[in-house]
């Protein structure tokens, strides 16, 4: 690990702590001005004067918002915000200074703040069941203060203006209980954080695409049984990241909604509160209430659910549980807002933006856009196989449909981890292109299988 990622670190860990500070600090302005300092701070920090770049994607959304108006700024504004974000990938290619290494992070999270804040501020119809109405425009200062709270601005989770805000006017925030959930959530973070440094260490990610590797006795078999480690590391550092962010929101109170308004990850509460008893309404069928003091959740701001995406069996599980608040906003803000009804063409659009968003390395295309792939050739191969299986086969081909499905995370991910396109495509050609072949062979192989009709009921219990 670099000095800056030690760094990076540091600031996680300190943000704990200071969310406490932050929660107990009296007045919402007081607690405003506190996330935006810390924010700020953090930037600063990490990037320097590039701190200019997140600057500048905030101001123009901003000024779009106040000129144009609702209606007419929310797309202007997102593809502004997209826009800028290019500029920012490729300013070397026009003769700018490129931006510090972790400058990146910060503009990935900027970017989908400013890209969401038209659209809630001024869409009636929000995307839940929750009660809706329109957010009055808020001032720059309050957007800035938005934009650059600590919480998530360099690793996630993502969280809406309204979350933001319910923070600040919380009522009795002393009364929610932050520091045990935060603390519980971190029981398992030595475990992550002992294998990374391990695995770091004697399978390092330069190691897939190396000469030793490649010519290693034992080959094809050799390069796939590396990409095991390598890619557990890969993935395990986004969980230490991710685990440290969601304790650093907790301790501050962000995303605290009572447990029966069901809130989801990115989202918020689905059911409304009842302002006069303190109670969800309609929240028990036996006519109790639920008041807001008794359970609080931290749903809103879940960003990993580890165990299902280490155990889950397929792709699309996976990709539900994996930077679940991201997911949420990709599938709100460009999957279900595009124009088309064929489900395989929107989800190969919503990953391409996904890239996007990412960056402009070629690593990130070859692996995201090869998902949509994976995932036809997991569902074909269900719907062939799955009829002709008893539920005790049935159990057993999940296992083996588990086991494929990380080999094609493993393999695709040399994309993700590699980034540039020559030694991922050469770590690729040593192995034959073996994923690619499997998973075209996956789509292949049920056209050749009898279709078996069973009814519902049966398919169900197989299911399950």
């Amino acid at each position: 690990m670099s000095t800056t990622d030690w760094i990076y670190l540091a600031m996680l860990l300190g943000s704990i702590p200071y969310g406490h500070l932050v929660k107990l600090s009296g007045s919402p302005a007081r607690k405003q001005f506190l996330c935006m300092a810390a924010g700020i701070g953090l930037s600063f920090a990490l990037v320097g004067v590039g701190i200019v770049h997140s600057f500048v994607a905030i101001l123009g959304t901003y000024l779009i918002v106040l000129s144009l108006g609702p209606r007419r700024c929310e797309w202007i504004a997102f593809l502004f915000v997209f826009g800028y974000l290019f500029f920012f990938r490729t300013c070397t290619l026009y003769g700018f200074e490129e931006p510090p290494v972790h400058c990146n992070a910060i503009q990935l999270l900027v970017t989908l703040r400013c890209c969401s804040f038209p659209f809630e501020v001024f869409d009636a119809a929000e995307p839940s069941g929750a009660e809706s109405k329109t957010l009055k425009p808020p001032s720059f200062y309050e957007f800035l203060s938005y934009c650059y709270c600590y919480c998530g601005l360099t690793t996630g989770p993502y969280f809406r203006y309204k979350t933001f805000k319910d923070m600040l006017f919380q009522e009795n925030p002393e009364e929610i209980s932050t520091v045990i959930p935060a603390m519980r959530n971190l029981y398992t973070l030595p475990f992550y954080a002992v294998v990374y440094l391990f695995l770091i260490e004697y399978f390092p990610i330069s190691g897939i695409a190396s000469e030793e590797n490649v010519s290693h006795p034992l080959g094809v078999l050799y390069q796939l049984a590396y990409l095991v480690p390598a890619f557990i590391g890969f993935r395990w550092r986004f969980y230490i990241g991710w685990l440290l962010a969601e304790s650093s929101c907790m301790t501050l109170g962000l995303g605290a909604y009572p447990n029966c308004t069901d809130p989801k990850p990115g989202l918020g509460p689905t059911k409304p509160v009842s302002e006069q008893n303190g109670s969800v309404e309609g929240s028990e069928a036996d006519g109790s209430t639920c008041l807001k003091k008794d359970y609080y959740s931290f749903e809103t701001i879940r960003t990993i659910k580890i165990f299902e995406v280490e155990f889950s069996p397929s792709m699309a599980n996976t990709m539900k549980s994996w930077n679940i608040t991201i997911q949420w906003w990709m599938a709100t803000y460009v999957h279900r807002k595009l124009p088309f009804k064929n489900r395989n063409l929107r989800m190969f659009i919503t990953l391409l933006v996904s890239a996007f968003w990412h960056g402009v390395f070629p690593g990130y295309y070859l692996t995201f856009l090869m998902v949509p792939l994976v995932v036809i050739a997991e569902v074909r191969m269900e719907k062939a196989i799955k009829p002709y299986l008893s539920p005790t086969l049935c159990y057993y081909y999940d296992w083996v449909r588990w086991f494929f499905h990380f080999r094609s995370m493993e393999y695709l991910g040399c994309g993700f981890m590699l980034l540039q396109l020559k030694p991922c495509i050469a770590a690729w050609k040593s192995m034959y292109f073996i994923g690619h072949i499997v998973i075209f062979a996956f789509i292949l192989i049920p056209s050749f299988i009898p279709k078996k009709y069973v009814d519902e009921k049966e398919t169900k219990e197989k299911s399950s």
